[in-house]
């Protein structure tokens, strides 16, 4: 699970992994300063800002490494990957437990 805080420590990690300064952040995306400073500390968070950012930061990179900054997965996949590999595991399982009813 991630925290709030978390995420908005990673999104001024991508920002300053890209040597922008807020402003000029701000200048490209249209956010005023303010927010971005709230974002970006953990004061407040907005939803529009949070994806205008994301937008941004995927235009100067790829769109899975920023998925991965910012949500600490090795890449933008592997969650999703885990998540069915579970699921299928635990349908096979289900199958698996009723012919073993039904034989038994």
């Amino acid at each position: 699970m991630i925290h709030l805080e978390e995420l908005s420590a990673r999104l001024k990690d991508l920002r300053e992994e890209n040597n922008l300064l807020q402003s000029e952040v701000c200048k490209a995306t249209k956010i005023n300063q303010p927010t971005l400073s709230n974002i970006e500390s953990g004061r407040n968070f907005n939803i529009e800002a949070f994806i205008t950012l994301y937008n941004y930061y995927s235009g100067r990179m790829d769109s899975a490494t920023v998925i991965s900054r910012l949500f600490n997965v090795s890449d933008a996949y592997t969650g999703i990957i885990v998540q069915k590999l579970k699921l299928l595991s635990e349908k096979q399982q289900l199958e698996i437990d009723s012919l073993i009813r039904s034989i038994e």
